[in-house]
């Protein structure tokens, strides 16, 4: 329970003969707003998995709360790291049974005020969780579809959530509200990692997790700018 500690410890991975990560190390504080963010094949969703235990790293390792995650059984790592998707499937069903199924702890007052906060209508009508969303999602956009998963997830507890991208698919506005609320909810239990190609939301991050050509720079953002500016 609470959020969790996270250290990379030169963590390395390779696709066939190529290297994705080498020696990426960082240390994560328990209940941190990490942002990921780099070029595109340069290894976010890689680490992100890696964090979460779905893939073994060919070196290095990940520690949680000061256990080697190559310890930790695979039943225990999804308890301890939620990894969420950039691509959510949904089921032929309403909303209300979308984002209010186990282990979210939301009620259906708090999934209402969340989607309408988001701008789930552009409208702005009232929402209704008797709505069928269709065979995955078929009937809502992209945007909806990710606020819905954005409104379970802010109910479930785990030491450590991770946002693949996650927040894509939506505008800048409804993006932030979204993270501001997420990060009220998580205070005080969980570590929130989310990849992203926004620096607005690199600039608000506790931390910052750059990565580019293999390799991973950690530390805030104004840090890691006057870095870019004085090697240029």
């Amino acid at each position: 329970t609470g959020p969790a500690e996270i250290v990379l410890d030169g963590i390395g991975f390779r696709y066939g003969d190529e290297w994705v990560l080498r020696g990426a190390s960082a240390h994560i504080a328990p209940g941190a707003f990490v942002v990921m963010v780099g070029p595109n094949g340069s290894g976010k969703s890689t680490l992100a998995q890696i964090i979460a235990g779905l893939i073994e790293p060919e070196e290095g390792r990940v520690i949680i709360n000061g256990r080697p995650l190559r310890d930790i059984a695979p039943d225990e790592r999804h308890r301890l790291v939620l990894y969420t998707p950039q691509n959510i499937g949904l089921f032929n069903r309403t909303l209300r049974e979308n984002a209010l199924y186990p282990p979210t702890r939301a009620s259906e007052a708090e999934l209402a005020s969340m989607l309408a906060d988001w701008g789930f209508y552009e409208s702005g009508r009232p929402i209704d969780l008797d709505l069928a969303v269709g065979e995955q999602g078929a009937r809502l956009s992209g945007g909806q579809m990710q606020k819905l998963e954005l409104a379970r997830l802010a109910g479930v507890s785990a030491p450590v959530v991770i946002l693949d991208e996650t927040t894509s698919a939506l505008d800048r506005t409804s993006e932030a509200r979204a993270i501001r609320t997420l990060r009220e909810r998580y205070r005080g239990r969980s570590t929130l990692v989310l990849i992203t190609h926004r620096i607005a939301l690199a600039r608000e991050a506790d931390l910052v997790l750059f990565l580019e050509n293999g390799g991973l720079e950690a530390g805030r953002h104004e840090t890691l700018l006057r870095g870019c500016n004085t090697a240029t």
